[in-house]
């Protein structure tokens, strides 16, 4: 059985972490000399991508409250239906009856 310092140690990197920056392999230093337009310009696309996601889920949220009034509207019609179909039922059926005496 291991004991906790040795599955701490096992769960250290081997190696250092390295400095190189994955999209244009300059080190970060080298990326603090040069300025802030790369912090600037990833936090605009960060903003612009959460704006468009707010927007998305307000055209989301307005088509299923426009879904819901089609369906509401669409149920109100049908039960006109069943109740002008009740009643001429019962229409017809007075009259036949009235004729068949």
């Amino acid at each position: 059985m291991k004991k906790r310092s040795d599955v701490i140690q096992d769960a250290q990197p081997s190696q250092p972490y390295d400095t190189v920056d994955e999209n244009d392999g300059a080190s970060f230093e080298e990326d603090s000399q040069n300025g802030y337009e790369d912090d600037a310009s990833e936090y605009e696309e960060i903003n612009d991508t959460h704006r468009f996601h707010i927007a998305m889920n307000v055209f989301n949220l307005i088509s299923i409250l426009v879904g819901l009034a089609i369906i509401l509207v669409l149920v109100a019609v049908l039960v006109s239906l069943a109740t002008w179909l009740q009643g001429d039922v019962s229409q017809t059926l007075t009259l036949f009856t009235a004729n068949i005496k």
